[in-house]
């Protein structure tokens, strides 16, 4: 997710640190980049209202993805007092004791047999709910596949920062996902893009989570994973950290370095879309198109 944070509470050389939403930005447009981190432009009024639909689409998935979460706690309270009332009726019926007025057992049978109604409906709800969220949010049992979610940048659990402090690389990805592999934790990020809707992976987007990966390598050593998600609105997409991936994002950092002290950066592509969605068109003397 975009990072707008201030640096408090990183270590003093923390000011010169790359942002992944940056290595994003730069590998859009270089030119844009420096337009909007550098010169500080404020995007048109388009790509503002584009970029606030984006945080509150941010901040709905955070909370299905919450509200999944409870579920599956809920499904799995629903799955044992299932499994129990089993266990002690074979029939799946409460068991029927002898009494001297008949009437008195058929209405016993009744409230049982209405009470197993009631089982089975809340039963039905709980399914279709989880079915809806699961749909909605991409993630089941908690997380991608059997992962479970140990961090997110929206508000389902605890951010976590990843750096580092070697190529001075940080990032916050929306959710960063824990997984069991051989009795051991893989920690997983995956970077939410709502707005998307392609069958293929946008560079910028690659990159900014393969700038994740660097910097979760060097966070949690040996427990991170070397590949990443993306959820498009499409689709998922699987992002391997390859050794050109981490040779670009190493390249774009030490570009952004020093373009923070330049006048001025020269536009990096020749795609005249890329000029005509830019957010900071209106203060470019290179735009295409």
């Amino acid at each position: 997710m975009t990072e707008n944070r201030s640096h408090s509470g990183l270590p003093p050389d923390s000011h010169a640190d790359v942002t992944a939403s940056e290595v994003a930005s730069y590998a859009y447009c270089a030119k844009a980049w420096h337009l909007r981190y550098v010169m500080e432009r404020e995007p048109s009024r388009v790509a503002s209202v584009r970029q606030e639909a984006g945080v509150v689409a941010h901040e709905t998935h955070g909370s299905r993805v919450g509200r999944l979460v409870w579920l599956e706690g809920r499904a799995a309270v629903v799955h044992h007092r299932s499994a129990s009332r089993r266990r002690a009726t074979p029939c799946g019926c409460a068991p029927m004791a002898p009494g001297r007025d008949g009437r008195k057992v058929s209405l016993l049978r009744y409230v049982a047999i209405g009470l197993a109604a009631g089982g089975l409906l809340g039963a039905l709800a709980v399914y279709l709910a989880l079915r809806w969220y699961r749909q909605r949010t991409g993630f089941a049992v908690g997380g991608q596949g059997s992962g479970r979610i140990v961090a997110s940048d929206t508000g389902v659990e605890e951010s976590v920062l990843l750096r580092d402090p070697q190529l001075g690389l940080r990032g916050r990805p929306d959710y960063l996902l824990e997984f069991e592999v051989a009795g051991h934790p893989l920690f997983v990020p995956l970077e939410l893009k709502p707005g998307r809707r392609s069958r293929r992976i946008y560079e910028s987007d690659a990159l900014q989570l393969a700038a994740y990966l660097i910097a979760l390598r060097a966070t949690t050593k040996d427990a991170a994973a070397t590949f990443g998600y993306l959820r498009y609105a499409t689709g998922t997409f699987k992002v391997g950290l390859t050794s050109e991936l981490e040779r670009r994002v190493s390249a774009i950092v030490q570009a952004i370095r020093a373009g923070r002290s330049a006048a001025t950066v020269s536009r990096s592509h020749s795609i005249v879309q890329r000029c005509v969605n830019c957010s900071v068109r209106a203060h470019c003397d290179e735009a295409l198109g």
